[in-house]
């Protein structure tokens, strides 16, 4: 299994199928489970979202990952490299987002740095914004 050890007992693993894709997209259901104000997406939407009808995916690249504790899973995060955006603010930017985590800087820590990792794999120097995918959807953090 694509397993990567971080720090401490937090393993963040790639989403390489569409079982994975499922629990990347639950991921913020269950650490936000107990919270009253908390409205779920539709999860037929987020599946769009993250299909190949996603327009994103003519121009963009992308890997999503979900930190792991005890194996259940903890946080989750994509980093992301849009060519159109690249085109015109240079081929060294690069996105993070959907960026979820529980009340836990570790889990935080291993979710950055896996995604910082696989951006400068990437010729990525400068990392903008927490993004879902592009500048056009949802933007920041909760």
């Amino acid at each position: 299994m694509n397993e990567k050890p971080s720090s401490g007992n937090v393993n963040v693993r790639p989403v390489t199928n569409r079982h994975e894709m499922g629990v990347f997209i639950d991921v913020p259901s269950k650490i936000y489970a107990d919270d009253p104000m908390w409205v779920p997406p539709l999860r037929l939407e987020r599946r769009l979202h993250f299909s190949r009808f996603n327009p994103f995916f003519k121009h963009g690249e992308w890997q999503a990952w979900i930190a792991y504790r005890n194996n259940q899973p903890v946080g989750r995060i994509s980093a992301q490299i849009d060519q159109l955006h690249r085109e015109r603010y240079g081929a060294d930017t690069g996105h993070f987002g959907l960026l979820e985590g529980i009340d836990d800087a570790e889990v935080f820590a291993a979710l950055v740095h896996t995604a910082e990792t696989w951006m400068h794999a990437r010729q990525t120097r400068h990392i903008t914004v927490p993004i879902s995918l592009s500048i056009n959807r949802e933007c920041g953090v909760l």
